[in-house]
C-alpha cells in the first residue's frame, strides 16, 4: 500500500474517532445535565418555604457543631445559614411588596 493511501486512511480513521468522541461527549453532557437537575435541591421549594429551610439549616448547623471538637465551627455554620435564610426571606418579602411574582 502506498504511503499516500495509508496516510489518507489513517486521517479518515482519526476523523471518524474524533466524530465518535464528540458524539459520546455530547451524550455524556446531556446525561450529566439530567442527573444534575434531578439531584439539585428544589430552589422553588427553598424559596417557597424559607423559614423551614432556615430551621433545617439551623438544626444541621447545631448537629455539626455538636459532633466536632471545634466549638466555633457550629455557631459559624449556624450563623451563615441563618443569615442566608434571613436575606432570602427579606428578598422574597420585598419582591412581593413590589408586585413581582
Amino acid at each position: 500500500m502506498p504511503a499516500g493511501e495509508e496516510i489518507s486512511r489513517i486521517e479518515s480513521e482519526i476523523d471518524d474517532a474524533r466524530r465518535d468522541l464528540h458524539e459520546t461527549m455530547a451524550q455524556v453532557h446531556q446525561k450529566v445535565e439530567i442527573v444534575e437537575s434531578e439531584l439539585r435541591p428544589g430552589h422553588k421549594m427553598i424559596q417557597a418555604y424559607p423559614l423551614a429551610a432556615l430551621g433545617v439549616g439551623a438544626v444541621l448547623g447545631f448537629l455539626i457543631g455538636n459532633k466536632t471538637h471545634r466549638p466555633t465551627l457550629g455557631p459559624v455554620i449556624l450563623g451563615l445559614i441563618c443569615g442566608y435564610g434571613a436575606v432570602k426571606a427579606y428578598s422574597m418579602a420585598s419582591e412581593k411588596a413590589d408586585g413581582k411574582p
